[in-house]
This record gives C-alpha cells, structure tokens and sequence, in this order.
C-alpha cells in the first residue's frame, strides 16, 4: 500500500473514485515548503519556502497508482513528498508538471471540482478562499 497525496481534482472523492475504485483510507493533509499554482489552468505545485499546499492523502495499491499515472500521462511526474496528517509526517507519492509552463486561471468547471474535493474532506471556508484567491492569479 502506498500513500498519495492530492492537491487538485483528485481531491473530489467521486472522481477519484471514478478514476481508481475504493481506497483504504484518506485524511487531509498537508505539504509544507511548497505552493500551489495553476499552469495552463491545472493544478500544480512548486517549492516555496513558508507555503503550503492543501490537500488529502489515500492509502491505495500498487495497481491503483498505476490508474492513476495513466490519468496523470507523460506531462506529470512523481514525486515523494513528507505531509502532515494529524500532526505526523508521512511520506506520500505526489504528481507535479515536468514542464513549468506559465500561470493560467483554471476553468470554472475544473476549480469547482476542486473546491468540492476540499468540502469533501472537511476544509473549512477561509481554506477554500485561499484556493480560489490562489486560482485567480
């Protein structure tokens, strides 16, 4: 089993669910040292000092991660990254562009999946106005 870590449209539980089947587990989670952006309106993440990336974590198969890079394709990669879940480090496996292409506004449609994907785990309101603050430019 392996930890993922989702900061974009795989928060959304009905689409990830779609994309990959039932996981063990999840939990919100958060990536320290890193921000989120949107390149050519997709979610992404890059280092930053002092930032963070909000998000969820699944425990999930060998076989589901492989769902999930061909979802992902050749324009990610995989990362591993230390999260905190509860106030404890994990390690978890994340996905960023392999080409930094510049920023561009999400779709209405695709950041509306996100925020959904935040409710879905229990962010609270002020969390979900950094995204879209963060969506804007």
């Amino acid at each position: 089993m392996i930890w993922y870590f989702a900061y974009g449209s795989n928060l959304n539980l009905s689409r990830l669910k779609r994309r990959i089947g039932e996981w063990k587990e999840s939990h919100k989670a958060i990536l320290e040292g890193y921000r989120l952006t949107f390149r050519n309106g997709v979610a992404d993440i890059e280092e930053k000092d002092n930032s963070r990336v909000y998000g969820a974590v699944y425990l999930i198969t060998e076989d589901q991660l492989k769902r999930l890079d061909k979802y992902e394709g050749p324009k990610y990669k995989k990362i591993m990254v230390k999260v905190k879940v509860n106030g404890k480090e994990i390690n978890a496996i994340a996905y960023y562009m392999r080409e930094k292409a510049k920023f561009r506004k999400p779709h209405p449609s695709y950041l509306n999946i996100i925020l959904e994907g935040l409710k879905d785990h229990g962010y609270s309101e002020d969390i979900i106005k950094i995204v879209e603050e963060i969506s804007k430019g």
